[in-house]
């Protein structure tokens, strides 16, 4: 196997990483904000969703020579996206969510 032949075969996976960390890592960040389930939802998947999109595009501009960047080939990156933010950072941010509601509030010493 050459190179782009690995890195094309294990970027799913990459990607499923990518998601993972960065849910947890935006989790972090927002529920120290807010403590509304919603808020706290939008403000995780939303930029999960962003840079996944932008890091698959950046993987197709370096592996597929022929690929342009378009507003409409971007909106159908935004689309085959959604799947699998939903199913690995809804795991993960239930993980995360549920630790975060046993976690007993420290309200002041």
């Amino acid at each position: 196997m050459t190179t782009p032949d690995l890195t094309q075969r294990f970027l799913p996976y990459f990607i499923w990483f990518l998601i993972v960390i960065l849910t947890n890592y935006f989790f972090s960040i927002f529920s120290k904000k807010t403590k509304s389930t919603g808020k706290i939802l939008i403000a995780v998947f939303l930029p999960v969703w962003l840079i996944i999109t932008v890091v698959t595009v950046i993987f197709d501009i370096i592996y597929l020579a022929s690929y342009s960047v378009t507003p409409l080939l971007f909106s159908l990156k935004l689309i085959e996206n959604i799947p699998q933010v939903f199913i690995f950072g809804g795991i993960a941010f239930f993980l995360k969510y549920r630790k975060f509601k046993k976690e007993p509030s420290v309200k002041g010493s």
